[in-house]
């Protein structure tokens, strides 16, 4: 009985919301193929958003018919939290993290306080398994607070000698101090991405780029900013994190400096990564057109107009009225 409630239970869940469920299976089943190539030490750090967009478009070379066409967008986040740790760190940095758990599970407490932060502990580990608490900090602090309550007991009441006020002072300062650093940097950086759209505003620093250059939202405002400026080469540009978006600024950034073959490249790679956006192939397009490539340029047109779209807008029709006008020529 408990059998069947699962599954019934499972798939009504999953009807609920169908596309959401689809789109996290195919962000899984793209991650099998990241773990099959680096099973045991993974990509490092951040290298998920590294390194998944391109498998994604790798995917969708390989299958142009798959059923997770129409789910595929860009991926920030794995919405596992175990599949992200073995990208990232391989099989053996999940097997340490499984390893800590089950000690402090096994050497906790029998009280009904340690229960109970069992059982949060619980409900977090199972959350992680289609989300990705792990990038928002307020719920990333729960791990380690639910593991220590776990393993010791709750005191309510204890008496303050001199000793532990002093060091409940010293503790209080050092949070303080960090704190304030911390402010600092950020104001530092909030600065540094005013002045980005400024024509005359001055470039992040070393330091600043290197301790937020792994947040993928920060890459995608950066990378526009780098190649606006595209009378400029800058060496970062080779850094910034694979998306349709940035993969198609990089296309234009590398037409404005007369490379067409690694323009193709970047415009064709962001058409793979989202088979169902238009503006890669749109933009493919307008360089096959450029270049004096006519019969590529109308073999792109041709699966511009037959393509289905998710969403009908103005600048979609846009596009589509310009191919159909390069026709009437």
């Amino acid at each position: 009985i408990a059998g069947l409630v699962f599954i019934v239970g499972g798939w009504l869940i999953y009807q609920y919301k169908s596309a959401s469920a689809d789109g996290r299976l195919l962000i899984w089943r793209v991650s099998v193929d990241m773990i099959a190539d680096a099973p045991c030490f993974g990509y490092g750090v951040n290298g998920f958003s590294k390194e998944y967009m391109i498998y994604q478009a790798n995917y969708f070379k390989e299958n142009p018919a798959s059923y997770f066409v129409p789910v595929a967008d860009n991926v920030v986040y794995p919405f596992n939290e175990f599949i992200r740790i073995w990208i990232q760190y391989g099989g053996v940095g999940l097997l340490l993290v499984i390893l800590l758990v089950y000690s402090i599970w096994v050497n906790s407490n029998k009280s009904e306080e340690s229960d109970i932060m069992k059982a949060g502990l619980s409900a977090l580990l199972i959350f992680s398994f289609f989300s990705y608490p792990f990038s928002v900090f307020p719920l990333l602090l729960f791990y380690p607070f639910l593991c220590g309550l776990i393993k010791y007991r709750i005191y309510c009441n204890f008496r303050i000698t001199s000793l532990k006020r002093i060091l409940m002072i010293l503790m209080i300062v050092i949070l303080m101090i960090r704190t304030s650093k911390d402010i600092l940097f950020l104001e530092s950086v909030s600065c540094s991405l005013l002045t980005l759209y400024e024509k005359d505003g001055s470039d992040i620093s070393h330091s600043d780029y290197e301790k937020i250059k792994g947040n993928a939202n920060f890459n995608d405002y950066y990378a526009t900013w780098l190649i606006q400026r595209s009378e400029t080469k800058n060496e970062r540009l080779k850094g910034i994190y694979p998306s349709c978006e940035t993969y198609c600024l990089l296309g234009n950034y590398y037409i404005e400096h007369g490379d067409y073959k690694l323009a193709e490249y970047y415009f064709q790679e962001a058409s793979f990564m989202i088979p169902t956006r238009m503006r890669p192939k749109y933009n493919l397009w307008e360089l096959y057109k450029d270049i004096g490539q006519s019969e590529k340029a109308i073999e792109i047109a041709n699966a511009i107009l037959a393509m289905e779209l998710k969403i009908e807008s103005a600048y979609t029709l846009r596009m589509k009225r310009r191919i159909k006008e390069y026709y009437k020529y």
